[in-house]
């Protein structure tokens, strides 16, 4: 009897979970008749994925997480008035060449940065929107009267014959805020908002700045100047204003920058975390629904909960992560070590061994939340257990609930056995993993010369990592791959793809090979695309779809849509070097670029 009565209530939660999952679809598909469905693609969206849930009880709990729901959108993100339409799209010019839309000159000098991105708003996912879609980015330059230090584009979807915006994007807005930022900004979800790390002008003190935006403020050479308001002013001001908060100096911590940690927001309960350069995680909370009574602020206590985090003492965090999940704030140093942080307490619950060599650059780590499971990419393995291997290019597989002080040794997949200890940057999952199938990671890593090499790696639809096959050397010498960015386009059908094409970006900074299977038109620098959408196993001679030179090689690179309208699906990024502008300047360009197979 007792157990027909577990089975009965087990029967029952499953049914109300099914219930409830149905009604809050219906309500979002009502909702989305009447109000448009906002998207936001920052860097963050990037290190926190979710695979398809398990079961209906797991689908309810992930619909409460508003990253979960974005991912939703963003991969469901083909335009409704493009589906009718998209046999009649202009075919492209170069199939074999991605497409540039716009280069606008931001600054001599002027870049996002080697692994940071744009940040990218839509208005709304069913309509590429002129007016109110907008792309921002970070210029790496002290803002003054004549430089901004935060740009951000509209009348994005454009095409030299006439898109859907016309011929040429508008600068939305343009700002100096006192300041450099070197790190990725982010997004509120209704977009109306910015925040970002910036450094003073002697590059000793970090600065976390909140941003209100308003249309037609200034022009890269001629921004607006933001004074800086209290935060409860910060949280009733109209038009363009800012609030700042100096990172809290503490013993050991005083006059500390930020150089490699871009802000992460925990969208739900409104805070966010970054790093310093001397190892220091702060936390800010309130941060885009502040109220005169309960104003953004940092978070600075003792005791039992001590903020600023001490994490890694003389050593610049990498990207901090939160997973809602475990409650806990995931980040790594160049010292080699990933740590797991409670978001509650500041303390540190654990640590991992040091799984890279001081130095030997890893990557943020991915988090899938749905698995539990975290990702990290190291250039070079240092302290291993029986069965691993050292100085390999490696990935490590981690569950989000390890435990102890530097006991954690994770599971090691092996890339490359010997690793050059360069900088590397973390890959991404195809389109059948998302689906909740058996698919397969790629990534971007060097062998023991420094070779930029594409690996593709097999993994469960329960995130465990398999097979590794080995696909084209990318460069002939030292060089560094960016990001890797997949992106599935509904709209981009083929006989062998009816459903659609499931592509990957990435760029390598210099040496590219020029010859097959890459074919870049140059050796100083390449964007570069490979379609991945049958999933066969990627081998040395695995070419290319379509190339595009980039002085140094590209910034992480972010994705618009799917679209079937000239001009309306894109990538974002800059180039690391400085290169000529299509809008005239020698220097630092924003670009948008075409997918490759659209306009």
């Amino acid at each position: 009897m007792k157990f027909n009565g577990t089975w009965q209530v087990r029967l029952a939660q499953v049914v109300l979970g099914a219930v409830i999952v149905i009604v809050l679809t219906v309500v979002r598909r009502t909702n989305a008749e009447h109000e448009p469905v906002h998207l936001v693609t920052d860097w963050s969206h990037r290190h926190v994925i979710f695979s398809a849930p398990h079961d209906l009880m797991q689908q309810f709990r992930l619909s409460t997480d508003p990253r979960y729901v974005q991912q939703l959108i963003r991969r469901n993100d083909a335009r409704e008035e493009d589906r009718d339409r998209w046999r009649w799209r202009r075919a492209p010019e170069d199939p074999d060449t991605i497409q540039s839309d716009w280069s606008i000159y931001m600054g001599s000098g002027a870049t996002v940065g080697a692994g940071n991105f744009p940040a990218k708003f839509s208005f709304n996912t069913g309509t590429a929107t002129c007016a109110t879609d907008f792309v921002a980015y970070n210029t790496s330059l002290a803002g003054s009267t004549a430089q901004a230090s935060v740009v951000a584009f509209n009348n994005l979807y454009v095409a030299a014959s006439g898109g859907l915006c016309g011929t040429a994007p508008s600068t939305y807005w343009a700002f100096n805020t006192g300041g450099t930022v070197a790190t990725s900004l982010v997004l509120s979800l209704d977009g109306s908002q910015v925040a970002f790390v910036q450094n003073n002008s002697a590059g000793t003190q970090a600065t976390l700045v909140l941003l209100k935006w308003a249309a037609n403020s200034g022009t890269i050479m001629s921004p607006d100047t933001l004074t800086a308001v209290t935060p409860v002013a910060y949280t009733t001001c109209s038009g363009a204003c800012m609030t700042t908060f100096n990172f809290s100096t503490v013993p050991g911590d005083l006059n500390a920058d930020d150089t490699l940690s871009s802000p992460f927001v925990d969208y739900a309960h409104d805070t966010l975390f970054a790093g310093d350069s001397k190892g220091y995680l702060h936390k800010f909370t309130n941060v885009f629904h502040g109220t005169v009574s309960t104003p953004p602020a940092e978070t600075v206590s003792t005791g039992a909960n001590i903020w600023p985090a001490l994490v890694s003492s003389g050593y610049a965090l990498t990207d901090p992560v939160f997973d809602n999940g475990t409650g806990s704030v995931f980040v790594g140093s160049p010292f080699g070590t990933l740590k797991r942080v409670d978001a509650t307490t500041g303390g540190t619950i654990a640590k991992t061994v040091q799984i890279a060599f001081s130095g030997a650059n890893f990557e943020s780590p991915i988090l899938d939340e749905t698995n539990g499971k975290l990702y990290l990419i190291v250039s070079q393995s240092d302290a291993v257990t029986t069965g691993q291997t050292m100085n390999a290019s490696a990935v490590y597989t981690f569950p989000t609930t390890f435990t102890g002080i530097g006991t954690s040794y994770g599971t090691q997949t092996i890339l490359s056995t010997s690793g050059a200890g360069t900088n590397v940057y973390s890959g991404a999952f195809d389109n059948q993993w998302f689906l909740g199938h058996a698919g397969n990671m790629y990534v971007c890593a060097p062998t023991a010369s420094n070779i930029s090499t594409l690996y593709q790696i097999a993994v469960s639809n329960t995130g465990v990592l398999g097979t590794v096959s080995t696909g084209p050397a990318l460069t002939t010498g030292a060089s560094v791959c960016s990001f890797v960015t997949e992106f599935f386009n509904s709209n981009n059908t083929s006989v062998a793809h009816p459903a659609g094409t499931d592509l990957i970006f990435l760029s390598a900074t210099a040496l590219n090979v020029m010859a097959a299977p890459v074919d870049c038109s140059t050796n100083t620098g390449c964007l570069m695309s490979f379609d991945v959408t049958s999933g066969a196993a990627i081998t040395t001679s695995t070419g290319t779809v379509a190339t595009r030179p980039e002085s140094g090689g590209t910034s992480g690179i972010i994705i618009d849509g799917s679209s079937a309208s000239t001009g309306a699906s894109q990538v974002y990024f800059t180039p690391l070097g400085s290169q000529t502008c299509g809008t005239g300047g020698t220097g630092g360009c924003a670009i948008q670029a075409s997918q490759s197979g659209l306009n």
